[in-house]
C-alpha cells in the first residue's frame, strides 16, 4: 500500500498536512436521525480490513501463480548456480520445459584442489568458483578423472576402482574393477545417463600394432565384457582423445585424422576408409606434438588439432559425410568451443565477445603449460581464465539442471 502527503491549503503559511489512504470504500449516506454513528464507522474499519486482506493477498501471490512464460523467460538470463535453484523454488517451476532447462548450460572446469573429497568448479566466462563435494569418500582421493559427459564423469582412484559420478547432486555409480586396461588405454565414454537403463560405457584400447580392442559394460551387467576382433583393421596412431558417441555409434579419432567406429548393437569395428587422412603416413606428426579434439557441433563431427611448438597454430576441419572428406573451418559462426580430451562441448556464443573463442585445458609454452582461450579472428591466445598453479587433471563438466522430484516443495 502507499501513501501521500496533501497539504490541506497548498499555498497557506503554516499549514498542515494528513496522511492520505486511498481504498475503494463504498459511499454511505446516512439517511435520518435513526442511523448510529458508531455502527456506520464500525461498517468503514470492516470494509478497510477486507480491502488491506485483498491487497495484501495480490501483494504477496505465490511463485506457483506467476504465468509460466514469464518464469521460462527469466531462466535463460540466470548464471548457473542459480538456474540450478531455480527448479526447487516451488512444484509449477520444477516442471518448467526441457527446451528451455538447455537454454544455458555452460561447461564448468572441474578439478581437485584438495584431497578431501572436494572438487573445484570454475566458471569460465565470469571467473567465479565454486566447491562440489564429489559424492565420493575422500579415502579415494586423490583421482583421475577420465571422462565426462551429460553432467557425469568417470574416475578412477588411487586403488582402480572406476565410478561415474555427478558432481551436482552427488549420486555416484561403481563399475566393475577393469584389469590391465591402463597400458593401452585411449579413451572412455558412455552412451547416456547412467541412471538410465540402456546407458552402455565403452573403453577404447590400442595396443602397439594398432589392433584395437574394447570394453562394454552395460547398466545391468556383473563384469566387463571384452570385444577383440582378429580380422578388425588396425589404427595406427589412435589419437587419446575420447571417442564420440553419434549417431548411434562411437566414433574414434587416430592422430592422421582417420576414424574408426564401433558398433555396440552388432560389435563390429570398421574404419572409414574412403575417408582421406589429414596427414600421410610420411607427414604424421611425432606422438605429442599435436593434440586431437574430437565432437559433435550442430549435428557435425568437428576435429580441431592444436600443435604444441612453435606457433600453437590450430586447425579445425569438419567430415561432409556425403563426401566422405574433411573440410576446412574457418569461422565458428557464432559458437564457443571447450576442448579437453576427456571430453570437449560446442556451445552457441552467449555473446558477441566469445563467438569464435576456443577454451583449451592445456596450452604449453617454453615456460608453462595452463588453460587458454584462443580467438579464430586474431589467430592468437589472448585470454588466460584461470592461473597457472591449477592441477592439470581437470575435464570440462557440462552442468545439467536435473529436474527432482519436490516432495515437500510449495505447489
Amino acid at each position: 500500500m502507499s501513501f501521500s502527503l496533501t497539504p490541506t491549503h497548498e499555498n497557506a503559511v503554516g499549514s498542515r498536512f494528513c496522511w492520505f489512504v486511498p481504498t475503494r470504500m463504498p459511499k454511505r449516506t446516512i439517511m435520518g436521525s435513526s442511523a448510529h454513528p458508531t455502527n456506520d464507522l464500525n461498517e468503514v474499519f470492516t470494509d478497510n480490513i477486507i480491502m488491506e486482506n485483498k491487497i495484501t493477498s495480490i501483494v504477496s501471490r505465490p511463485w506457483n501463480d506467476l504465468p509460466m512464460d514469464l518464469v521460462e523467460s527469466l531462466l535463460p538470463h540466470l548464471s548457473s548456480v542459480d538456474a540450478l535453484r531455480f527448479f526447487t523454488v516451488c512444484k509449477s517451476w520444477n516442471l518448467a520445459s526441457d527446451s528451455i532447462q538447455k537454454a544455458k548450460t555452460w561447461p564448468w572446469l572441474m578439478y581437485q584442489e584438495k584431497s578431501d573429497g572436494t572438487c573445484k568448479l570454475l566458471d569460465p566466462l565470469n571467473g567465479k568458483e565454486y566447491t562440489t563435494s564429489v559424492g565420493l569418500p575422500s579415502s579415494v582421493f586423490p583421482i583421475r578423472m577420465l571422462c565426462s559427459k551429460d553432467g557425469w564423469v568417470i574416475v578412477l582412484d588411487a586403488a582402480k576402482a572406476m565410478f561415474m559420478v555427478n558432481p551436482l547432486n552427488e549420486d555416484a555409480v561403481e563399475l566393475p574393477p577393469l584389469e590391465g586396461f591402463d597400458e593401452n588405454f585411449c579413451g572412455i565414454t558412455f552412451t547416456s545417463t547412467p541412471t538410465s537403463p540402456d546407458c552402455v560405457v565403452l573403453a577404447f584400447c590400442a595396443d602397439i600394432n594398432g589392433d584395437i580392442f574394447f570394453y562394454k559394460w552395460h547398466s545391468e551387467d556383473e563384469d566387463w565384457t571384452f570385444i577383440c576382433d582378429d580380422e578388425s583393421p588396425p589404427m595406427h596412431t589412435a589419437s587419446k582423445t575420447n571417442p564420440v558417441f553419434f549417431q548411434g555409434e562411437f566414433y574414434c579419432l587416430a592422430e592422421t585424422g582417420e576414424l574408426g567406429i564401433f558398433n555396440p548393437v552388432d560389435k563390429t569395428w570398421r574404419m572409414l576408409h574412403k575417408l582421406r587422412p589429414v596427414y600421410l603416413e610420411d607427414e604424421v606428426p611425432s606422438p605429442g606434438i599435436e593434440d586431437c579434439y574430437l565432437l559433435e557441433l550442430d549435428g557435425n563431427l568437428i576435429s580441431v588439432f592444436k600443435c604444441n611448438y612453435s606457433n600453437n597454430d590450430v586447425r579445425i576441419i569438419k567430415l561432409d559425410t556425403e563426401k566422405m572428406e574433411w573440410i576446412p573451418v574457418k569461422d565458428l559462426a557464432g559458437w564457443t568451443l571447450f576442448l579437453d580430451p576427456t571430453g570437449s562441448f560446442a556451445k552457441p556464443s552467449p555473446h558477441k565477445n566469445w563467438s569464435n573463442k576456443i577454451f583449451f585445458t592445456a596450452f604449453c609454452s617454453s615456460k608453462i603449460k595452463t588453460c587458454a582461450t584462443y580467438c579464430m579472428e586474431s589467430k592468437r591466445y589472448d585470454i588466460h581464465f584461470c592461473d597457472t598453479k591449477k592441477p592439470l587433471d581437470c575435464v570440462w563438466l557440462e552442468p545439467k539442471l536435473i529436474r527432482k522430484r519436490l516432495m515437500n516443495a510449495p505447489c
